[in-house]
């Protein structure tokens, strides 16, 4: 009851208040809808033109392979094909044996400058050129997947807040900065996705259904720019309001003062003198 007169009083006495709360939750989900499905169209285009015919393609690869016994792959380097198997991102101990059978007989120049990869770099999912060709590439899209759902897990943590401080009335100030510094962590997420996560390697996609719109950073540039965009629009409208709440304040504050001083001055009572005679 308590909840449903709050409610109540707020589409009452606030309209604009509510139409704001309205406004914050709607638009947190157009923020994650819109990119989805944006992605999802420009991947079904893409299917539409090209992906079609190269799933094709690999769907007959694939049965010729299993008519004629083709294991040619899997005995090449010793054996050294027939170890190598898929990982999950978060399956650590497994991207570590099979980045040791990728990186087995190392570059081949002879040239001493092979180096050797640390092994925080495989345990956040990090890839060598020789992992990647061997065909450890859709392991990346793990790790992706889960910065992009601890994003939106983060990002709907502020909606919640943002909801019960506007719900309390209380002042935006820590929602236009908690915007802010969400509004720069996108803005970061976009910047490192484009230039590292996001390939345009075309022998790297020229085996995939989606191609370029495939890959998970797409998503994740797609979300960050959105963001962004959230972030920013509601930091104005928060700014405006208070800046006019203050106006309305300060002018109310001097109306009161006025009003008080005419008050006072029409229950002035001027003190009675008596008159004595000489």
């Amino acid at each position: 009851m308590a909840f449903l007169d709050r409610l109540k009083s707020i589409s009452c006495g606030g309209g604009i208040h509510a139409v704001l709360i309205a406004a914050w939750l709607l638009s947190s989900i157009l923020v994650v809808i819109v990119p989805v499905a944006q992605w999802n169209s420009a991947k079904g285009d893409y299917y539409a033109s090209y992906g079609k015919y190269v799933e094709y393609e690999q769907q007959q690869e694939e049965q010729n392979n299993d008519n004629n016994g083709n294991n040619n792959n899997n005995n090449n380097n010793n054996g050294y094909y027939y170890s190598y198997k898929e990982c999950s991102w978060s399956n650590w101990s497994c991207r570590k044996q099979q980045y040791q059978y990728a990186t087995a007989n190392g570059s081949g120049d002879g040239d001493g400058a092979d180096v050797e990869i640390p092994n925080w770099y495989i345990f956040l999912g990090g890839q060598t050129e020789e992992h990647r060709r061997r065909g450890a590439a859709a392991e990346s899209t793990g790790g992706e997947t889960f910065v992009y759902a601890w994003t939106l897990v983060m990002f709907f943590t502020m909606i919640l807040y943002g909801t019960y401080a506007l719900y309390k009335r209380h002042p935006p100030t820590a929602i236009i900065v908690f915007l802010a510094v969400f509004a720069q962590f996108a803005l970061l997420q976009s910047i490192l996705v484009s230039q590292g996560v996001i390939s345009s390697d075309d022998r790297e996609l020229e085996d995939s259904y989606y191609g370029w719109y495939g890959q998970m950073g797409v998503l994740i540039a797609y979300t960050s720019f959105w963001i962004i965009l959230f972030c920013s629009v509601f930091i104005v409208v928060f700014i405006v309001m208070e800046c006019v709440s203050k106006r309305r304040g300060n002018g109310a504050a001097q109306k009161t003062g006025g009003n008080e001083y005419h008050n006072q001055d029409r229950n002035y009572d001027a003190p009675q003198v008596q008159m004595t005679s000489a």
